[in-house]
């Protein structure tokens, strides 16, 4: 939703602890974003992709159960070393993987 440097993804937190990439876009991004900005975090950008971002940090993994829209992406985050590739309940946006010399 963001072309410009402050949209590039992959796309970390200030804090470089959550980095998320993400294909597609999330519908209700303004209606979640509006929630985070009155739980006082701060956006640099104006992409969607911030929204999973401060969301995951709000609520954990459970923010999946709140996204709607068509998107494949990938989360890592970097204190408890989880990572999650997700794609959209109906699988529009396509998320392919590739396990190489065991990894």
């Amino acid at each position: 939703m963001d072309l410009s440097e402050a949209g590039f993804q992959p796309m970390f937190d200030q804090e470089k602890i959550v980095l998320v990439a993400c294909n597609g876009e999330i519908y209700n991004h303004y209606l979640l974003r509006a929630e985070l900005e009155k739980l006082e975090y701060i956006y640099h950008s104006n992409s969607d992709t911030e929204t999973i971002i401060y969301a995951y940090k709000h609520c954990g993994i459970k923010v999946l159960n709140r996204l709607e829209g068509m998107f494949a992406l990938v989360l890592y985050d970097f204190i408890t070393r989880e990572l999650y590739l997700v794609r959209d309940r109906i699988g529009i946006k396509q998320l392919y993987f590739s396990l190489q010399g065991g990894v």
